[in-house]
């Protein structure tokens, strides 16, 4: 098992060549090596937003960092669609982090995942392919919530629900709030992913967006926000009645008073 840095270190210890003997240790290490096919990227915008969450998310439990190894880190190939992700195996596994995991948080972010190939390298040299295109996926259940904006009544909400359960494939439940502005939908994630349930929603004309799920809702926000946008309707509506009124009341009177004079 290896060990930390810290209990390697002792007093009188040359510090620089035992940090360079501990990062040769990282490279003896077995290797998991995970590539996905990714759904939903349309620029480099999207790519580099998997690479940055999932390198926050794996990088205390056992993500490759090391520059220096050609499978370091997440690589996340935009014009194939794929993804890369290395694994210390022992970390790994510690930390309870395999394909589903890894799955998660791709789906947290906004974008579909399916596993294409596992492969362990031992002692630098790559060992059997465990799992290749072609093998059918596991079926998985998820509930994503949404938050939903321009809902102002039943109506609303009624219409995404009558949709996503008579029109769309894939969904399974959804229960939405209009005093909270979410949505709680349960889906397939192998024929419906949480891009393309955004999409349904502004098809429908309402905004949407994927609530992470450490991230509890503000009602002081949302109820904010709601009152911002009527105020501005209002003051824009009495910007545009001014004048009108003008007409309506000034301009009469003083030509009749002119008439009569």
């Amino acid at each position: 098992m290896r060990r930390s840095l810290v209990e390697d270190l002792e007093v009188g210890d040359d510090v620089p060549h035992l940090i360079e003997n501990h990062q040769e240790s990282f490279i003896d290490e077995d290797i998991i090596v995970y590539k996905f096919k990714i759904e939903g990227m349309t620029c480099v915008a999207c790519s580099s937003s998997i690479e940055r969450g999932l390198t926050h998310a794996f990088k205390d439990k056992g993500l490759v960092l090391n520059a220096s190894h050609e499978n370091s880190g997440v690589n996340v190939v935009l014009l194939m669609h794929q993804m890369r992700i290395s694994l210390y195996k022992e970390a790994a596994e510690r930390h309870n982090v395999d394909a589903k995991a890894i799955i998660d948080e791709v789906e947290d972010l906004g974008f579909g995942a399916t596993l294409l190939e596992k492969f362990e390298i031992v002692g630098g040299s790559e060992s059997s392919r465990s799992f290749r295109e072609g093998q059918t996926p596991q079926i998985k259940i998820k509930e994503s919530c949404f938050i939903v904006k321009g809902m102002t009544c039943a109506s609303c909400t009624g219409a995404i629900e009558n949709h996503f359960k008579n029109q769309v494939e894939g969904a399974i439940s959804i229960n939405i709030s209009l005093l909270t502005n979410k949505a709680v939908i349960k889906h397939d994630t192998t024929k419906l992913r949480p891009r393309q349930i955004i999409s349904e929603i502004e098809d429908l004309g309402f905004e949407a967006e994927l609530q992470p799920s450490n991230e509890s809702v503000d009602i002081r926000e949302i109820v904010k926000i709601e009152v911002d946008k009527y105020k501005k309707r209002f003051l824009l509506a009495l910007v545009l009645y001014l004048p009108i009124s003008f007409l309506i009341w000034v301009v009469p009177y003083t030509s009749l008073k002119t008439f009569m004079t």
